[in-house]
């Protein structure tokens, strides 16, 4: 009986699949090994020339490798070279663009088989990259193909074989121990941001790349995280816009940028929406390179644009629907702002609230200055001019132009709102403008409007005021000035010069000016500390008293100054009288009845004031023309003799220099104040006793 042999119905397809896995694993190692044969037998440094070339088509730069490449066996094979530099285009600050001292690429070598070329990791180390623009604000960063030469004795490649690019894929870099410097055409030195570890993954050709870095600028740490890309949008892939989603935090603070940029190459088609959270502005002040104020509770955004067909982000931009919010401000609105060919900035804000004096409280103190023994400075020189004759700087109102529109619903300065502020600016090649500027002050409206022309030689100035009322105690605070008075001061002004100092263009003013008050307060302790020269004006009470009116009013031509109507009365004291002023000289020509009210007694003398603004001279007119011999005075006695002693002594008589000092007809039936007393004694008591 023949044997009977028994079969197991599953070992053949158990040596179906062992045949199909070896199979399988022969497909899959064969390339594996070719590659590790390549590898082992690959001389990398003899493809330094290969490499260069590449390079020099690719991107039209020179690439120069003076260290070594070599290739690293293992798990993940890989190339190393050292000491590589790539060349910067003609016109550039320096030769190189970059320079790395490492680079190391893991290959996939799967990928080498099918002409394709994928990198695993790039990492670079000591990397010093300087990203500028030329003069025509063009970027280094712009990357131009360029023709390979063929080898003598070669035939030009044909056109098929220059187009077949290999398709480059890179899934990782890492940068540390490095910097990225930027330089524009008219900066003197780059900005640096100096990168402690840069990571950069990518996942799919056509899809954003994720970015994590830590690095510094100006000494002070700072992150960076999101996602920009695809990769090759940022070589200038055509048909690719740029995706940002970027945050950066520094400080306690927060900025992010989110938006497309439709061509990288030329920071142009720029479309970003910024926000900003800052919880104290002065943390950042490393960032920044300047003492920032103390600012607190910042909130702002923005959007940010290019300028179309100005040339790219660098050639201009805009802020469009610009918010920013804090306890001292509020304000919002959208600016533009042109570099090429030549700066411009235009816009309108419009600010509900800004808080000057706040602002002003925060600004940055500065360290003081390290103690330095030095000699005592011997006397200066004496000053010779009240009016400063050091020119201004009108030059630069030439380095730009501009058109804004300003609006402020209240601003606080010297603790004192004042609302509905707002004015046009436009700067057109040194001539600016502002026409109308208008506010509503304490104690009623203001309007003005300023033009300077520095671009002419002789600059000309002309300034126009009208402020009906102005309350002058908060105008005087908000300049730091002593409170002189209280009240509401009337302003009109209409002057015109050409200088390039305040002495030149006060020496040649045309025009007029004019002050006035009426029922209000007045020091008049002050004035007499003026004219400390006339004995009987020390003994003046100090503080504030009544005062009936202030009526000044000037007309100029050439610098020189006609008195029209100069008239004070207080209840202490009452000044009338005229005379001129020389704005070029700085000399005056002033003839005054100066009338001290002593309790019930009044004594009224004729001043001459002459002499410089610097150095006036008060003298008593004791022998004027016109007065009575041996009169040089009046003198009433009793509590209604000083309203009676004078003719326009009564306080009607401020009508009528009011309506002078306002531009307006004074009354024609009340009598002008005189310069000088009424000469003889008996006219004197005829006038005390009708």
């Amino acid at each position: 009986m023949a044997p009977i042999i028994q079969t197991d119905p599953a070992r053949p397809r158990r040596r179906g699949l062992r045949i199909l896995l070896i199979g399988l694993a022969v497909v899959v190692l064969l390339p594996v090994l070719a590659g590790l044969a390549l590898v082992a037998f690959f001389d990398a440094d003899s493809a330094k020339p290969r490499i260069i070339a590449a390079m020099r088509a690719a991107s039209g730069r020179d690439l120069v490798i003076a260290g070594p490449i070599r290739l690293v066996l293992g798990l993940h094979p890989s190339i190393e070279l050292t000491d590589a530099s790539l060349s910067n285009p003609p016109g550039f600050s320096r030769p190189q663009m970059a320079v790395l001292r490492r680079l190391n690429l893991q290959l996939g070598l799967l990928a080498l088989l099918g002409r394709r070329i994928e990198i695993d990791r790039v990492v670079i180390g000591g990397a010093d990259i300087l990203l500028e623009t030329n003069a025509e604000g063009v970027g280094n960063w712009r990357f131009a193909p360029s023709p390979v030469e063929p080898a003598p004795g070669q035939s030009p490649a044909p056109a098929a074989a220059k187009a077949a690019m290999p398709f480059i894929r890179i899934d990782r870099i890492e940068i540390g121990d490095g910097q990225i410097a930027f330089r524009d055409a008219r900066m003197t030195a780059p900005e640096v941001l100096s990168i402690r570890a840069l990571t950069l993954t990518s996942g799919a050709a056509d899809q954003p790349v994720s970015l994590t870095m830590a690095a510094s600028a100006g000494g002070a740490p700072f992150t960076l995280s999101g996602r920009i890309g695809p990769f090759g949008a940022l070589f200038g892939a055509p048909g690719q816009k740029l995706d940002i989603d970027l945050a950066l935090a520094a400080s306690g603070a927060g900025l992010s940028l989110a938006g497309t940029i439709a061509d990288p190459t030329r920071l142009s088609g720029v479309d970003l929406r910024v926000r900003a959270d800052i919880p104290d502005l002065a943390a950042l002040s490393g960032l920044a390179r300047t003492e920032l104020p103390p600012l607190r509770a910042i909130a702002g955004q923005t959007g940010l644009t290019d300028l179309d067909g100005k040339g790219g982000l660098l050639a201009g931009f805009a802020l469009r629907d610009l918010r920013l919010a804090a306890p001292q401000i509020e304000l919002g609105g959208e600016i533009s702002v042109t570099r090429l060919p030549r700066p411009f900035l235009g816009g309108s804000l419009r600010a509900a609230r800004i808080d000057l004096d706040a602002l002003r409280a925060a600004k940055p103190v500065p360290a003081p200055a390290a103690a330095v023994a030095t000699p005592a400075p011997g006397p200066g020189p004496v000053p010779t001019r009240l009016i400063p004759d050091r020119e201004l700087p009108l030059d630069r109102l030439r380095a730009v132009d501009a058109d804004l529109n300003l609006a402020i619903g209240e601003l606080t300065l010297g603790g004192v709102a004042y609302r509905d502020l707002s004015g046009h600016l436009v700067l057109r090649d040194g001539a600016l403008r502002l026409d109308p500027f208008t506010a509503i002050l304490p104690g009623g409206p203001v309007r003005a409007s300023l033009a300077i022309d520095a671009g002419r030689p002789v600059p000309p100035v002309a300034l126009v005021v009208s402020a009906p009322s102005l309350a002058l105690a908060p105008f005087l605070a908000a300049f730091a000035l002593p409170a002189y008075a209280e009240g509401n001061l009337r302003l009109d002004a209409d002057l015109r010069g050409a200088g390039r100092s305040p002495h030149q263009i006060a020496a040649t003013l045309d025009g007029s000016v004019g002050l006035s008050m009426e029922n209000a307060q007045f020091d008049a302790k002050r004035l007499g500390e003026a004219l400390n020269s006339v004995e009987m004006l020390r003994n003046l009470k100090p503080g504030f008293t009544a005062l009936r009116c202030l009526a000044v009013r000037m007309d100029l031509l050439a610098g020189a100054g006609t008195s029209r109507a100069l008239l004070l009365d207080t209840a202490p004291l009452r000044l009338s009288g005229g005379g001129g002023v020389n704005l070029g000289e700085e000399t005056l020509a002033l003839r005054l009845v100066t009338t001290i009210r002593l309790g019930a007694t009044g004594i009224a003398a004729p001043l001459n004031i002459n002499g410089t603004f610097l150095a006036p001279k008060v003298t008593i007119d004791a022998a004027r023309p016109g007065a009575g011999a041996g009169a040089p005075f009046g003198l009433s006695i009793g509590k209604l003799g000083l309203d009676q002693l004078l003719p326009g002594a009564v306080s009607e008589t401020c009508a009528h220099d009011l309506a002078i000092a306002r531009g307006q007809t004074p009354p024609e039936s009340l009598p002008q104040a005189p310069t000088e007393p009424g000469g003889k004694p008996a006219d004197l008591l005829r006038r005390l006793l009708r």
